[in-house]
C-alpha cells in the first residue's frame, strides 16, 4: 500500500515538473542585445529589421522610420493571438546604437508565435553573418614555355 501511494506521489510530482517549449524558452536566457555602429553596420541591421518585421507580422507596418519600426495590430474588438511589432533604434552614445524589440498581442492565452521566440529569431536573423564573398577566379596565367634550340654549327 505505502509502494503504490509513493509510486504515485513520484509520478504526479514529475508531471507536475514537466514545462513547455514555450515555458523553457521564457526561462532560457534572453538573446543579447543588439547593437550597432553609425554608417553600413547600423544601416545593414536596421534594414534586416525592417525585412523581418515586413516577413513575419501578420500587420502592416504602420510607423517606418531611422528609428522607429512599428506594426499595426488588431482591431479594438479583435483578440487575435498574432503579435504586433515595436522596433526602435535608440542611441547609446556617439555613433553607437542598441536595436530593441518589443511585440504583444491580445490574446488571453498567449502569443503566436511567442513572443520569446520570436524575439530570438529576430536577433538571430538580425546578427546573421554576411555571406562569405565568393572567390574571385583569377586568369590563370598561360605558362611560358621557351625553346632554345641549338643552332648546329
Amino acid at each position: 500500500m505505502f509502494l503504490r501511494f509513493a509510486t504515485a506521489s513520484a509520478l504526479g510530482i514529475a508531471l507536475c515538473s514537466c514545462i513547455t517549449a514555450e515555458q523553457q524558452a521564457s526561462v532560457a536566457e534572453p538573446p543579447k542585445p543588439i547593437t550597432c555602429r553609425a554608417g553600413p553596420d547600423c544601416d545593414t541591421k536596421w534594414s534586416r529589421a525592417n525585412s523581418w518585421v515586413t516577413e513575419h507580422s501578420k500587420y502592416k507596418i504602420e510607423t517606418s522610420s531611422d528609428s522607429l519600426i512599428q506594426t499595426s495590430g488588431p482591431s479594438t474588438f479583435d483578440t487575435d493571438p498574432s503579435p504586433s511589432y515595436k522596433i526602435t533604434k535608440i542611441t547609446m552614445g556617439p555613433g553607437e546604437y542598441t536595436i530593441a524589440f518589443t511585440g504583444e498581442c491580445d490574446s488571453l492565452f498567449s502569443c503566436t508565435p511567442a513572443l520569446s521566440a520570436a524575439q530570438a529569431d529576430f536577433a538571430q536573423s538580425i546578427m546573421a553573418a554576411e555571406p562569405a564573398p565568393q572567390p574571385r577566379h583569377e586568369k590563370k596565367q598561360k605558362k611560358t614555355t621557351y625553346r632554345t634550340s641549338q643552332l648546329s654549327r
